[in-house]
This record gives structure tokens, sequence and C-alpha cells, in this order.
């Protein structure tokens, strides 16, 4: 992931895949985005087709885009790489842009740099603090240990005299310490591109300079400089990272894979064509659903969800409190009992002794059953509630796929 610190030339997104190819010397190119795609026959076209997806995308001036641009290039003396070079950050709005331009960028930014299986090149001119840029704090609070961040340092040609010292100490990790380090790049101007410097060239020109500078030449040395030491840094970057993410990643496809497999058991078989196979295909499924409610109703279901109770877990609970409500009412009985022994006491006329009248009798069980007669009823409510709630989640389960024959279902339990 490389991001700038300082203008937009880059106003969407742009994946940079490189392909080293073995048997050939052709160089072949292909750019996509939106719906388009172009085939390059010359690097040449590279700028010009860049521009021009970028003012599809952003439209023609200084706006941003968060749709990527592809670009594919083949060719045999380039590494294997990916890269996606992003807008370089803005503080203010210049010219035409949006008063927002600058939390339209971080946004986009923090959009790639949070993921984890990047690694980030915060790109900072030399001529500039490195330890205040923007690009190093955004790339610090994603990755504060700096274990997926490396540092490239450009312009080292504008480094004004004396400060020499201190872009050693930075490319040499010394100053604002990164695990990967620093490298530091001279990169064409644009007084190279207006002459129509080739990259060729500016490569041996990037070489030349950095062999020729007193303080400068021991990065070289040191491998920490130029563009072609870049290169094969970034892919054996690339090479450890891919190793060190691999299980990560095979843990993330594994767990992907268990979940389609779920669904794809949840779908079933496809429906039969013929009507003869319709047929048996629809009892086999009845023929399950019947069984699951069946062993739901013995308790001999295997949820798959731990942390919900089984059906008569749940009813258990439902009747543990109704038999509180029971005993609760065990105190009025005796209440009731003790007047009955008055009653009988004051009133009893030929009756055996121990023994009511009829009349009493009923009176006193009716005052008892009315008592526990609300309760009964709500307990019982949500006994059928639970229960057709249970029905209509099997019934999801074994017919999700059937939504007439399922809309039937739920009309059933209702009734």
């Amino acid at each position: 992931m490389c991001f700038n610190f300082i203008g937009i030339v880059t106003r969407c997104p742009l994946e940079l895949k490189l392909k080293k190819t073995q048997h050939t010397k052709e160089w072949k190119g292909k750019i996509k985005y939106l719906d388009t795609v172009l085939e390059l026959s010359n690097s040449s076209e590279v700028e010009e087709a860049v521009i021009t997806a970028q003012n599809k995308m952003a439209g023609k001036g200084v706006g941003i885009s968060h749709d990527l641009i592809s670009l594919e290039i083949c060719s045999h003396d380039i590494p294997d790489l990916t890269l996606i070079d992003l807008p370089g950050i803005a503080r203010v709005a210049v010219g035409d842009q949006p008063e927002d331009i600058g939390m339209q960028i971080t946004t986009l930014i923090q959009n790639y740099i949070t993921k984890q299986e990047t690694i980030n090149l915060v790109v900072v001119p030399g001529n500039v603090d490195i330890a205040t840029t923007e690009a190093l704090k955004m790339a610090r609070e994603v990755d504060p240990q700096g274990e997926r961040t490396l540092g490239i340092v450009t312009k080292p040609d504008l480094v004004d005299k004396g400060v020499e010292e201190e872009i050693v100490d930075i490319v040499q990790n010394q100053k604002v310490p990164l695990k990967k380090g620093y490298m530091i790049v001279k990169c064409r101007g644009q007084t190279d591109i207006n002459k129509k410097v080739s990259l060729k060239d500016a490569i041996q020109n990037e070489r030349r300079f950095f062999e020729k500078h007193s303080i400068f030449r021991s990065l070289l040395e040191e491998g920490k400089a130029t563009i072609p030491l870049l290169a094969e840094l970034l892919t054996q970057e690339l090479i450890e990272h891919i190793n060190k993410s691999l299980p990560t990643l095979e843990r993330q496809i594994k767990d992907k894979i268990e979940e389609a497999n779920i669904k794809l058991e949840h779908c079933g078989q496809g429906v039969p064509e013929t009507q003869e196979d319709q047929m048996r295909f629809l009892i086999e499924k009845i023929t399950c659903f019947t069984q699951a409610l069946s062993k739901i109703k013995e308790g001999e279901d295997v949820s798959v969800d731990i942390k919900k109770p089984k059906l008569f877990t749940r009813l258990r609970g439902f009747f543990n409190t109704w038999q509180a409500e029971i005993k609760h009412n065990e105190s009025d009985v005796r209440d009731n009992l003790t007047e009955v022994c008055y009653f009988e006491y004051k009133y009893r006329g030929k009756e055996l002794p121990g023994f009511v009248s009829y009349k009493t009798f009923e009176v006193i069980v009716k005052q008892q059953i009315e008592k526990l007669k609300l309760p009964a009823v709500e307990m019982l409510k949500k006994v059928a509630e639970y229960v057709q709630k249970v029905f209509i989640e099997t019934a999801v389960l074994h017919f999700s796929n059937f939504t007439t024959f399922l809309e039937l279902l739920r009309t059933t339990s209702m009734i």
C-alpha cells in the first residue's frame, strides 16, 4: 500500500499488478475501471490511459474517487509485485476542490491501510520533517508497532546542505524507528518528465546520483537506496508477509467453507424435474420435518446453538413457575379448612362428623379453582406460544427455500 505526502497526482486508488515474464521480452499491459477493459501495447500509453480513467471516475479537475483502477503490466524486466497507489494527503482545499477534500482522502486511505494483510509504504519527501508528517501519523494509528509499515524517503536531491546526516539517520532507522525500516529513492522530477527521460535512463541517473553523493553513498552500499533495490526488498517483504498471513488466511477460508457447507445442508437437494420424483422429494422433506419435531417432543433433538435451551428445558421452567403458584395457594386452602371446621362445629346437622354438605364443599372448591384459573391460563398461553415458535423455527430450517409451503405451515401453526 503506497500513499504519498503532498499533492494530488493519484485521484483514484490505482492497483498496479507487476508480472515478470520468463520466456518473452514482449511488454503487455491492461487497464480496468468501471465497465472498461483496455489493452496496452506500449509503456508510453500508460500515463494517458490512467489520466483518462481518473477523469471518467473522478471527473476532470482535482476531485477524487473511491473506485479502483486496476493496471496490469507484464514484462521481463519487472518484479512480481502488486502495489496500490493512493491519493496524497491534502490539508486544505485548493482551486475547485471540495471543502472536505482532506476528510475524503483520509477516509479513502484508511479503508486500505487498516487491513492487516497489507504492507503500508509511507512516502515522505526528504525535505520535510518526517516526525511530523501526516502520512506517518496515520500509519502509526493503524500499525502502532510498525510491523506493516515501510518508510520511503524521496527527493534526496532537494535536501538542504547540512541536513543530509539527519536523512541518513532516518533511513538507518535511528530517528523514527519502524520494524521494516526505510528506503531512499530518487524519482524523476518534473524537469525529467518534461524532457521525456525514460524510466531506464532515470534509474541509471538515480544510481549515479547515490554513487557520487558523499553522504548518501553509504546508504547505497547498505542496500537502502535506489528503486531497483526497493523493488527487491518489497518482493521479499511480500513473500514474508504472505507466509506470515497464510495460517490466518487458511483459518478464515476454512471458517467460510464451513459456513457455506452449513447453508448448503440447509438448502438440501435441488427439486427434481419429473412429477413423480417431485412427489417423492416432498414426502422425504415432510418426513425429515416430522422426525425433527418428534425428536424435539421427546427431548432428543441436538441443538446447534448451545446458548439456546431445548423445548423440554424451557417448558420445565414454565411448569416450575406453575408449581410455585400452586404451593403459594396452599396457605389459602389451610385457611379455608379452618373455616370449614368452624362451620361444621356451628352448623352441622345430621351429617356424619368430618363430612360437610355438598353445596358447602362445592363453594370452597370453586373459590380455590378461581384463584388458580388466571395463572393456569397464562401458563398455558406461554407454553402454546413457545411450542408454536419452535415449530416455526424447525419449519424454516427444513423449508426455507419453499416459501409457499413455509407460509402454509406458519398459517397452520396459528390456527
